[in-house]
């Protein structure tokens, strides 16, 4: 039953960010569960519904090593809020209640970002232009 709960969420996460034009990749081996790129930057999520720190730590702490190594930002998101504090030793938690607010900033600033890009191009070939 955990196993489907899991499943659940990550298609639920992964759809959220679909919805955004953002192509997701969902993995169910030693990988994060979802991954994606904003800007080149490689980004993945590991939904944890608090079996793997009760049952496996050393399985998580080697997946925190991977995730460290591989991307250049992740987090969890717990299912279970009690698990919340015991999972923040590791990385970043966002709980499932903000999630998708968390969600919509990150994607938020990744464009904010690309648009001064843009203005900033822009300006440079109206001043090329003038000359």
């Amino acid at each position: 039953q955990i196993e489907n709960v899991k499943k659940y969420w990550k298609k639920d996460i992964s759809e959220f960010i679909e919805s955004k034009g953002i192509s997701v990749k969902k993995y169910v081996t030693k990988k994060p569960d979802i991954t994606f790129e904003l800007n080149g930057k490689k980004i993945a999520i590991e939904v944890e519904t608090g079996i793997t720190i009760s049952k496996a730590k050393n399985q998580l702490i080697e997946k925190v090593r991977l995730l460290n190594q591989s991307y250049d930002s992740w987090f969890f998101v717990v299912v279970d809020r009690n698990f919340l504090k015991k999972y923040r030793q590791f990385g970043k938690v966002i709980d499932m209640r903000y999630l998708k607010g968390q969600l919509r900033k990150i994607i938020k600033n990744s464009t904010k970002k690309k648009k001064v890009y843009k203005q900033v191009y822009r300006r440079e070939n109206k001043a090329k232009k003038l000359k």
